[in-house]
């Protein structure tokens, strides 16, 4: 069966037009973070001091799915189903909420029609795009049309996709256990490496060269851009891994000689967007200016022991004083950080027991590529009738 999207649903509609608060009072309503994760996630909720009363005709029922039309563009049509969990749930604003007509669509399908690369072609061609934001209106989104097999084909293709996503988020649960346990290997050794411990600290700026990246101008010049030099971006750095590999940006020879190159095994933390925020580098890159990185560092310092520490909040606190808002951190205060010098021996003896930890986590890593490619295929096959 071939349709337009409008004809499927109840309705289409956005949400309570009310100004949220942090007082956790009430009734708790949708944000555009409630669906961040593709899930309906009840820790991130909004609260107005809602009545039961007052959101009737708002609350959200069991197979609704929410799904987020004004976002940046690649979280553009990012969608969960609200599956009865906060019990009470309002529907508010830049959200809308697609009811479905069950005799011609099963939400468990709908969301998966709604993550094709099908679908996701005909909504790029409604998008329009602002400053920092993009977005779709209902009447655009109605008007798409999509196949659909029988209800009962949506039921069993849904629950085959259903079963591959369950292993996915299975495997990317076990990837951020191993994360953690790397976290709680450190605090066992190291305690939280901030206070009351019974070594000697040195400031960073005293215990290596802090160089600061740079980006060569003009930018998009073809002279210094696009050549075989990798460049770390900020958005390069993700929170669920240590080393990096730049995949973003790049830089010619003559680019490179205008940036700031760091060798391989080389500790950068973000002082700009992403501030705080460490990594090791997989390869010889350049940093673009957003980082300061961590050259010759002293023998007293090993890397991991220094990626871990500013990991921690608290270490990262540290080098800005408290209660200081982090928006940029000047080179100065990066030197400022004060670093515990823990003997080298245990310091040692902790890259031993990441390294086991890091080879595990290499092959779960491995094993959710397949797992996505699995995923994807799958998917393909479902929308294409070959499933």
């Amino acid at each position: 069966m071939t349709a337009e999207l409008g004809s499927l649903f109840q309705f289409i509609r956005n949400g309570m037009n009310i100004k949220q608060d942090k007082s956790s009072a009430g009734i708790p309503i949708t944000r555009i973070e409630t669906i961040s994760n593709a899930t309906v996630d009840a820790s991130k909720v909004g609260y107005a001091g809602l009545s039961e009363q007052a959101c009737v005709g708002w609350l959200l029922e069991p197979g609704d799915i929410l799904f987020s039309h004004i976002n940046s563009v690649e979280h553009l049509g990012k969608c969960a189903v609200y599956r009865g969990h906060p019990a009470k749930l309002a529907h508010g604003m830049n959200l809308l909420c697609f009811r479905s007509d069950p005799t011609k669509l099963q939400p468990e399908f709908a969301k998966y029609l709604f993550r094709d690369g099908g679908f996701r072609s005909q909504l790029a061609k409604s998008v329009k795009k602002a400053v920092n934001q993009a977005s779709v209106s209902i009447g655009d989104l109605k008007s798409i049309r999509v196949t659909l097999p029988s209800v009962e084909e949506q039921v069993r293709i849904a629950a085959i996709l259903d079963q591959a996503d369950a292993l996915r988020a299975k495997r990317r649960a076990a990837l951020a256990q191993l994360d953690e346990m790397a976290q709680a290997i450190f605090v066992e050794m190291f305690g939280d490496g901030v206070e009351n411990v019974p070594w000697p600290s040195g400031n960073l700026g005293e215990l290596c060269d802090l160089v600061r990246g740079s980006s060569p101008r003009p930018q998009g010049d073809l002279r210094y851009f696009g050549g075989p030099v990798p460049r770390l971006m900020i958005a390069d750095i993700t929170r669920d891994g240590m080393l990096v590999q730049p995949k973003i940006d790049s830089l010619t020879l003559e680019g490179a000689k205008r940036s700031r190159p760091m060798p391989a095994g080389s500790v950068v933390m973000a002082v700009s967007g992403a501030v705080g925020l460490p990594a090791i580098l997989k390869v010889d890159a350049c940093i673009h200016d957003g980082f300061v990185g961590f050259r010759n560092l002293s023998p007293q310092v090993t890397p991991r022991f220094l990626y871990y520490l500013l990991q921690f909040e608290r270490g990262r606190n540290s080098a800005r004083g408290t209660g200081a808002i982090w928006v940029n951190l000047t080179t100065e205060q990066v030197s400022r950080l004060r670093i515990p010098l823990a003997p080298l021996e245990l310091q040692e003896r902790f890259k031993n027991r990441l390294d086991g930890l890091e080879n595990l986590r290499a092959m779960h890593q491995t094993a959710a590529q397949e797992l996505e490619f699995l995923f994807a295929t799958l998917q393909h096959r479902a929308f294409r009738g070959e499933l």
